[in-house]
């Protein structure tokens, strides 16, 4: 992980004018290209001299340079002993080693230290042009000036993905090493072996989230041009400078979609499933005769124990599942009948691990992602991308590296890169999930002035029963691949016995407002369920008493 870090941050303090693109990629073009026809020992000592020194007093580690110039030097020292042994005529001195003959030429001492110096000041400069400019901006600005867009595009996402690979490597080695997978040579080599193996089956895990993501966002006719047009490049020291942003509630501006009436034959808003059943492989079913609707201008809560299918539920309400029986159908028209485009355009999901949803290095350019797609024009990309960002919160943090924020600043990432689609019905799997407290709260806060404007229907499958009756209308209580109940939070959560059975809890107002009830004879029911509602009934308490 730390390799990544390093790529990413501008470290050498005092040179920020030199990570403008503009002003580095030339200079070290023009060195480079100095490097390649000179003759001269001493100009490519001169330029490794020169950068080092300006690494040095830029407060660039020399255990970075070390490390970053360790691979180079090994390769330098094999090309040098080759020319040493292979080119001239004139002996310096001889070798005998395992039974052979070796001679050592002055010529290829000359020859080969030009090459070790053209390679250590070509490295060298590499090395200072990532120190004053992390990776992912270069391949931004290249994808600018007319690289090949999607070959540049790839390789933000490969460069994405790869730091997720880092990060987990780093973990599953840490676990290894607590578990004391590391005490002898024997079990470090197994350690590897184990380490590269859960490497190959996470990835082939994720890649199948990766893939719904993409197909949501429209990804197989991609526009790149936009992905780098319409934007100003961040100032060099942009991404050093992190303030503390607010989630300051902005309201998106929605476009304006056909009326129910002229959009479907039956006039009805909403999301509907009837009678759906799905069955993964091997024939058991996972959901069973569920009856749900999601209708603009509500938010929903789905919940149940883990395994009882919500996340296979709401893959089923966008379409990415088919259903083995039943129906699901937007607006009175059933998905299996309308094309990609029609249904991501209109309901859009938010994974539980953000990770898996953002493909690219920023969150601005991962926000213009499925905007491209749409193929806007470059003024109405940067507007809407901005507009969500604001929505969440993120907006101030545009332009630092993904793999440098929260988990919570990931999951408003992935909100914002769906809600700058603007879809009609937006489905979040368990988006309070790795949040702290605050931040869940504030998380559920910008979901409920989402669905104020009305224009938006909210279904949150969700363990956070705590949050249903303070944000949601209505839950639905799953449990063995069926909705056993459903209604308003205020109805659900008084059936206490059917919420137990589901391995749920209530909410812990509600528990202890039981617990007085049944062990104190203090209130009566319903139960309350928030605190406002707690509140109401103790002071009632004091009132009568």
């Amino acid at each position: 992980m730390e390799h990544f870090r390093e790529l990413d941050l501008p470290v050498v303090r005092g040179l920020e004018h030199l990570g403008d693109p503009r002003v580095a990629l030339p200079f070290v073009a023009a060195s480079l290209g100095v490097l390649l026809f000179t003759s001269s020992l001493l100009l490519p000592l001169f330029v490794f001299l020169f950068c080092l020194t300006l690494l040095m007093a830029g407060g660039v580690p020399v255990s970075t340079v070390v490390r970053r110039l360790s691979f180079p030097l090994v390769v330098a020292g094999v090309l040098m002993l080759t020319q040493l042994f292979a080119y001239g005529r004139t002996p310096l001195f001889r070798l005998r080693l395992l039974g052979l003959d070796l001679v050592g030429r002055s010529e290829g001492l000359i020859r080969g230290g030009i090459l070790v110096g053209r390679v250590m000041a070509g490295v060298m400069l590499l090395v200072f042009l990532t120190s004053v400019m992390p990776v992912y901006r270069l391949l931004e600005f290249a994808g600018r000036v007319g690289a090949l867009r999607l070959f540049v595009l790839q390789c933000l996402m490969v460069y994405r993905f790869a730091s997720i690979l880092v990060n987990e490597a780093a973990r599953i080695h840490e676990a290894q090493a607590v578990r004391l997978g590391h005490i002898t040579f024997l079990r470090r080599i197994r350690a590897l072996q184990l380490l590269g193996t859960s490497l190959v089956i996470r990835s082939l895990e994720r890649s199948g989230n990766v893939y719904d993501g993409a197909r949501m966002r429209g990804a197989g006719t991609v526009p790149t041009r936009r992905i780098f047009e319409g934007r100003e490049l961040s100032p060099p020291g942009a991404y050093s400078q992190v303030g503390r942003g607010e989630w300051n509630g902005a309201r998106l501006c929605f476009w304006p979609r056909p009326s129910p009436s002229s959009s479907s034959p039956g006039g009805s808003s909403m999301l509907r499933l009837e009678k759906v059943g799905f069955a993964y492989p091997g024939g058991s079913f996972a959901l069973r005769g569920i009856d749900l609707a999601l209708s603009r201008g509500e938010m929903a809560a789905l919940v149940g124990p883990n395994g009882c299918g919500k996340t296979t539920l709401l893959k089923l309400m966008i379409g990415l599942l088919e259903p083995g029986e039943g129906t699901v159908s937007l607006e009175g028209i059933p998905l299996q009948s309308l094309r990609d485009r029609e249904v991501f355009g209109r309901v859009g999901l938010v994974f539980q691990d953000p990770n898996d949803q953002i493909f690219l290095a920023t969150p601005e350019q991962d926000v213009r992602y499925g905007l491209t797609n749409l193929g806007l024009g470059p003024e109405e990309v940067r507007v809407r991308a901005r507009e969500a960002m604001d929505a969440v919160g993120i907006r101030h943090k545009s332009g630092i590296p993904i793999q440098h924020l929260s988990h919570g600043e990931k999951k408003r990432v992935a909100l914002a890169g769906m809600l700058a689609l603007r879809p009609e019905y937006l489905l979040l799997d368990e988006p309070t999930s790795g949040l702290d407290p605050m931040g869940a709260h504030r998380f559920m806060e910008t979901l409920a002035g989402l669905k104020g404007s009305g224009r938006m229907g909210i279904m949150v499958a969700t363990h956070d029963l705590d949050m249903v009756p303070v944000f949601c209308d209505r839950m639905y209580l799953l449990d063995g691949g069926r909705i056993v109940a459903h209604g308003e939070p205020g109805r659900v959560f008084q059936e206490v016995e059917r919420i137990r059975r589901a391995d749920l809890r209530l909410p812990r107002v509600a528990h202890l407002m039981e617990v007085l009830y049944r062990r104190d004879g203090l209130g009566r029911l319903p139960l309350p369920l928030t605190i406002g509602e707690a509140r109401k009934a103790i002071l009632s308490w004091g009132c009568r008493g």
